[in-house]
């Protein structure tokens, strides 16, 4: 199974899904800590996030060229999230 995000229903990847897969969950359903608020779920206290990378476009502010930049975030599987109360 494919790692998927729980907001987006889109699938992760390149070197996130080997790092989705990695991760000791059964369920691949994934979001990041604001994502799974959204959803009305609260990451359990103590909970260790995965790790992920993104490519984003930026533009350089000294010569206006625009070049793709890695960022990292975290996401929590949904096996570490509860209902909120």
């Amino acid at each position: 199974m494919t790692p998927i995000n729980a907001k987006t229903q889109k699938a992760y990847q390149g070197g996130n899904i080997i790092a989705l897969l990695s991760a000791p969950f059964e369920n691949q359903t994934w979001a990041t800590y604001r994502q799974w608020l959204e959803l009305g779920k609260q990451v359990q206290k103590g909970s260790r996030g995965t790790k992920a990378i993104k490519m984003v476009k930026i533009t350089d502010k000294k010569t206006g060229v625009e070049k793709m930049v890695p960022r990292g975030f975290t996401v929590f599987n949904i096996e570490q999230v509860k209902e909120m109360a």
